[in-house]
């Protein structure tokens, strides 16, 4: 895998020789088992097998890398070690993401050459973000399960390591404020009462998620099972991996970028590695109704915003007409997370472009979406429905999906002339494979998507 890493993840073609492929494959590899660990799908313990670490060599004293005995196990059957739970979301990932490689890729181009691109969402009532109330009150009548309760049934093993996650951050947040941990209280006692303490203190975690009510700690179990149902902040926190994978990209092919603006960490790096990512992608969703949300939605849209300002929502904006019996006048605007805020609490739209009148026709999704593309930048649209999810081990084969409509090569005779040979009809649309995270929502999930 490191090999089809480097040879077609890599524009290695236009780089030097110098740089050797262990290590610039180690920090793609190392981000991806880093990713999948922060969404909580592996444990500590599986990461730390599944990471390049740096060692010292016995030869010479130098630190060098070694690679995870996971690429050595695929090939040998000896290997019985586990590194990631059996039959689980991890797997499925790493395992797509190794098959992908074995196909045919087009070649990337230097991430200053890529194509720029936008992906387009259109929205109108799909659920934002998981509320509290939603999450552990029971569904309906007929039913004593909460959708947290079957949340976890399904992903039980995600759910464990968000639990371990939580419990360390409550820790801090006591050490920080100069409380005793519940573990450190437990010590105190002997053994038995002190693992039943620990048991009754560590109940809460594991039932809703957190033990205290602040809304840092709430607002996680929001997002944990936001992220495994059908949200747009789920199809949002995927797809903005687009641009951690540039800026990933950016960094590793050029490591002597990283030297002039002062190492990996400075802040210098991190505004050019904002300013790539800012110039190749944009996200833009289409918020149909944004200026008639509710007072949830209005909250789990300005949440969106904060999370991720690069981010831009396009809306309309209906404003009376001053005669009677007159026509609204409608605006399209657009705003993202570093609009100014008005003494009003909303945000001052960069643009706000009068329409010949209302755009919503006939089929509401295409017409939301008609009159938000002029926001759009770049060569490509993607364009993705707000039940669709990302990764970022897919991501970073951005460079190689725009290249299956680039023509690297153009003609040198115009096509319109007499003398032009006869050319392929251009690719105009790539499909991608889909997963259907859907289908354990139930039937309905199943057969809908």
């Amino acid at each position: 895998m490191p090999k089809r890493i480097y040879a077609k993840i890599l524009a290695t073609a236009d780089m030097e020789v110098k740089y050797k492929p262990k290590v610039l494959c180690s920090q793609i590899w190392n981000a991806v088992v880093i990713s999948m660990y922060r969404e909580h799908l592996l444990s500590v313990d599986h990461v730390q097998k599944l990471l390049y670490q740096q060692v010292t060599s016995d030869d010479d004293g130098k630190r060098t890398l070694k690679p995870p005995s996971f690429f050595v196990a695929q090939d040998d059957a000896a290997f019985t070690q586990e590194y990631y739970p059996s039959h689980s979301e991890a797997e499925r990932r790493i395992s797509f993401f190794a098959q992908s490689l074995s196909s045919v890729l087009p070649e990337p181009v230097p991430v200053e050459n890529m194509p720029t691109f936008t992906v387009f969402t259109p929205h109108y009532s799909e659920k934002i973000l998981m509320s509290l109330r939603e999450i552990i009150r029971e569904s309906d009548q007929y039913t004593r399960v909460t959708v947290l309760e079957y949340l976890k049934a399904l992903h039980s093993d995600e759910w464990d390591n968000f639990v371990k996650d939580t419990k360390i951050l409550a820790e801090e947040n006591s050490a920080n404020f100069g409380q005793a941990s519940a573990y450190g209280q437990a010590l105190a006692q002997d053994a038995d009462k002190a693992e039943a303490k620990l048991k009754t203190d560590d109940l809460p975690f594991y039932t809703i998620g957190f033990k205290s009510a602040a809304p840092e700690f709430t607002l996680r179990t929001r997002i944990w099972a936001s992220l495994r149902s059908q949200t747009l902040y789920r199809t949002i926190s995927g797809f903005m991996n687009y641009a951690k994978a540039i800026k990933l990209l950016y960094r590793v092919e050029n490591p002597e970028m990283v030297h002039l603006f002062g190492g990996n960490g400075s802040e210098r790096l991190e505004q050019e590695l904002e300013r790539m990512a800012r110039r190749k992608f944009k996200f833009v969703v289409a918020m149909q109704r944004f200026l008639k949300f509710n007072k949830d939605e209005r909250e789990a849209s300005d949440f969106l915003l904060r999370t991720y300002p690069d981010l831009q929502i396009s809306y309309l904006e209906e404003i009376p007409s001053t005669e009677e019996g007159g026509l609204p006048r409608i605006y399209s605007c657009l705003i993202d997370g570093h609009s100014e805020v008005g003494p009003d609490g909303r945000r001052k739209p960069y643009y706000r472009i009068q329409l010949p009148g209302n755009p919503i026709l006939g089929d509401g999704k295409s017409d939301n979406q008609n009159h938000s593309i002029i926001f759009t930048r770049g060569e490509y649209l993607q364009l993705i429905d707000a039940n669709q999810d990302n990764y970022l081990e897919e991501c970073i084969k951005i460079r190689n999906i725009l290249g299956e409509f680039e023509e690297y090569n153009p003609p040198t005779v115009s096509p319109y002339s007499p003398a032009a040979e006869p050319q392929p009809t251009p690719v105009a649309i790539v499909g991608a494979r889909e997963f259907i995270f859907s289908e354990n929502v139930g039937i309905l999930g199943d057969v809908a998507a």
